[in-house]
């Protein structure tokens, strides 16, 4: 009988070399998942597919091997989409079921992905949230006889007590209700609250991803400006392109032009790629910090959005 050991890690470092301590422990490969969260050092790039994720195929050999993951899974590991959670870092069965590749699998999502595996919902949905804050999971598939060796390798590699994780998380305003699971679980909570909490930490913002008016994704939020007297938030900076934090680019837009869709679990803008490459820009010289009213006029008319300031 085939049983699954999840594991969370606050290191993407440990979190490779349990991968590899697993294989080296006669696992193959193909029984291995792991899903990353980008770093602060890794950029959006063009998304691989479902397929890509399970097999480690196009653009996931050249992440694989830039990132250091040599031989076996972790030169599979591509860069994907995946809903409620945006662009990770993934390879393996869990990441193609996540993506919505797996046998059954309409729409994708990490908690599906994680309860048809056999973990129960709570916790599920911690792994989520783990990922989500930065963490990343790594998930093997193994029979009776090498369950409990498959445990002690994730734990050795200084993986998270869920338990604990989960209680810090619920300290910080989390709960279990929040919802990353993807569109699915989206549509099954519709007309229904799914965070009793209106507000939202900024931690949480920063990485959401966004989509253009198509459902494309176009990159993530890389950081909010927010005006200091009144607290208004005024822009967020789009960071979009780039690998291993070569050639990304960033652009301030309008805060107005972003609405939040459960569905996608990232924020939709009328605007486009194009349309955000082809911007007037906010700043003048690089390294420049100072605002500038006329420049902050031409792009909000740019985008066809209200001023903050008001008139």
């Amino acid at each position: 009988m085939m049983r699954t050991v999840t594991a969370l890690f606050d290191s993407y470092r440990d979190a490779v070399q349990a991968v590899k301590d697993l294989e080296a422990a006669g696992i193959p490969s193909s029984d291995i998942s792991m899903v990353a969260n980008k770093s602060e050092d890794w950029q959006t790039v063009s998304f691989g597919n479902a397929e890509d994720a399970k097999d480690g195929a196009g653009t996931g050999a050249a992440v694989g091997t830039a990132v250091g993951g040599g031989a076996g899974l972790l030169a599979g590991l591509g860069l994907v989409a995946i809903p409620g959670l945006g662009p990770m870092v993934a390879a393996g069965w869990l990441a193609a079921t996540a993506v919505g590749a797996g046998a059954g699998a309409a729409t994708g999502g990490i908690i599906g992905a994680l309860t048809g595996a056999g973990l129960n919902d709570e916790d599920a949905r911690v792994y989520a949230e783990g990922v989500h804050r930065g963490g990343a999971l790594v998930s093997v598939r193994v029979d009776d006889d090498r369950h409990a060796a498959a445990q002690d390798i994730l734990a050795r590699g200084h993986a998270v007590d869920v338990g604990a994780r989960a209680r810090v998380y619920e300290a910080s305003g989390w709960t279990r209700s929040d919802d990353r699971a993807g569109p699915a679980a989206a549509q099954a909570g519709a007309g229904r609250t799914t965070s009793p909490e209106p507000l939202i930490a900024s931690d949480r913002v920063e990485g959401t991803s966004v989509y253009d008016p198509n459902g494309k994704h176009i990159g993530a939020v890389k950081r909010m400006m927010i005006e200091k007297v009144s607290g208004q938030v005024a822009y967020v900076v789009l960071a979009f392109g780039g690998i291993l934090g070569v050639g990304e680019d960033t652009h301030p837009i309008p805060w107005e032009t972003l609405r939040y869709d459960t569905d996608l679990g990232g924020y939709r803008t009328d605007v486009t790629e194009e349309q955000v490459r082809g911007a007037p820009a906010l700043f003048g010289e690089e390294g420049e910090s100072r605002l500038y009213r006329d420049r902050e006029r031409a792009l909000h008319d740019y985008y066809g959005a209200r001023y903050y300031w008001g008139i």
